[in-house]
């Protein structure tokens, strides 16, 4: 399954502000895999406490091949073309293996980054859009990433 993702505005804002440059090809990435219980809010969630404090039954997914905090991405990296366009992506697919104890209601894929943070601290920086419920319960679960990145920056 490909996806496409929307960034959240508190990270977009964090790179023009006093937070300064964010490195993300020195940070882990982490894919984070959540139900439809996830109530998104791209204006005001910025960290992953944002996202998930507020949130009824828990929305991050939970079952055997699933970890909290989910899996981390590879080959993180921040390209430039001659066009001007800034490329950021990782290496494809993200794969959570099959499972019969499993999780089943996977609805939305998370990015977030540690930067050295604790888990409740770290930076939301995208989000894909709604694909549930998936799990890894009938075989393994994989999710591409967009062949165009993570997110692009034109001039």
């Amino acid at each position: 399954m490909a996806t496409t993702f929307n960034l959240y505005d508190q990270f977009r804002l964090a790179r023009f502000n006093s937070d300064g440059a964010i490195d993300l090809e020195s940070q882990s990435l982490h894919a984070i895999l959540v139900s439809s219980n996830y109530s998104l809010s791209q204006a005001n969630h910025r960290v992953y406490s944002d996202a998930f404090a507020a949130q009824a039954a828990g929305p991050e997914v939970a079952g055997n091949g699933y970890v909290s905090g989910g899996a981390v991405l590879s080959s993180v990296a921040a390209t430039l073309d001659p066009g001007g366009t800034v490329t950021f992506d990782c290496a494809d697919p993200v794969t959570w293996a099959q499972d019969a104890a499993g999780f089943s209601g996977a609805d939305r894929l998370l990015v977030c980054f540690e930067a050295g943070l604790a888990q409740a601290d770290w930076w939301l920086l995208g989000y894909s859009a709604s694909f549930g419920p998936k799990g890894n319960v009938d075989g393994d679960f994989s999710i591409t990433i967009n062949a165009a990145g993570l997110f692009t920056s034109t001039r």
